[in-house]
């Protein structure tokens, strides 16, 4: 049940970003938040809890973030450079339909 509710924001609009972008903005502040941590840390001065909750943030943002956009599967896959507009560059291998050095 969480997992639809979250891929359901993820694919909502949320202001002026997609819910997607805005996970990536509060991935970017946790990391931001576990490197600050981190340094406190290291320098004497506490900053474990910092450092452990950004890091606990960012696993979380990548956990609901790598979920696939399902908006976008509409069928098979066509594998790269395999579709019909693909023609090939010259010296290329890939089975298109020109001629070495011809044009157009």
């Amino acid at each position: 049940m969480v997992g639809v509710v979250s891929l359901q924001l993820l694919e909502s609009r949320l202001g002026p970003f997609s819910g997607r972008v805005w996970g990536l903005i509060v991935n970017l502040l946790a990391n931001a938040l576990a490197l600050y941590g981190a340094a406190r840390w290291l320098s004497g001065d506490g900053g474990a809890v910092l450092f452990v909750a950004g890091v606990l943030v960012t696993i979380g943002c990548i956990g609901v973030l790598s979920q696939p956009d399902r908006r976008r599967e509409t069928g098979p896959r066509q594998e790269p450079g395999r579709d019909r507009g693909h023609r090939g560059q010259p010296g290329d291998s890939s089975g298109g339909n020109q001629q070495p050095g011809s044009r157009g």
